[in-house]
């Protein structure tokens, strides 16, 4: 698996790059071929935040943590990057008729029972309205959704906006 390490307003150190690296390629075993992941420390304000990313063919795997020390980081993010590559394991898996993923020996994980399988049970048909990003967030404010799919008039594309975490708004620019 190849590695890359990102530091934004954050210096690691060589012995916390190398633990990070050691554990990141103990995922490596859940993957077929070339899979890439991305580790963001960074700094902000005292806080440190570690987020991992991993491109997995067409699925990106995405965990994030926060708290004063980056090591805590690492020893919280890793069940969580687990539990989810699980998930997309168990899917893959049914998909292509595949070993159970639960045959895996877990690294992070301790006592983890496979969850049930997601599936489709509501289909909505919507008219994609022409309007600006400001009118989508007034929308999406009435119905109470995290987010709001529209057709920007701006642009000419489709977009989504949707409510973030920290109480702000995003915007998803779609390529296609």
């Amino acid at each position: 698996m190849r590695t890359e390490i990102i530091c934004r307003n954050y210096n690691a150190s060589d012995k916390l790059r190398e633990i990070i690296l050691k554990k990141i390629e103990k995922l490596s075993k859940y993957f077929d071929g070339d899979t890439a992941a991305k580790v963001n420390l960074t700094e902000n304000g005292g806080r440190l935040t570690m987020e991992i990313t991993i491109k997995a063919g067409n699925s990106l795997l995405r965990a994030e943590t926060a708290s004063g020390n980056q090591y805590d980081n690492i020893d919280a993010i890793m069940p969580k990057i687990e539990k989810q590559i699980l998930k997309f394991r168990s899917k893959y898996d049914v998909k292509n008729k595949k070993a159970d993923a639960a045959a895996f020996q877990y690294q992070f994980l301790s006592g983890y029972e496979a969850e049930a399988l997601p599936k489709i049970t509501k289909r909505k048909v919507i008219d994609l309205l022409p309007m600006t990003p400001d009118e989508a967030i007034d929308n999406l404010e009435l119905i109470g959704h995290d987010f709001f799919v529209f057709f920007n008039s701006d642009t000419g594309y489709v977009n989504i906006v949707y409510k973030r975490k920290d109480g702000d708004f995003g915007l998803l620019d779609l390529n296609y």
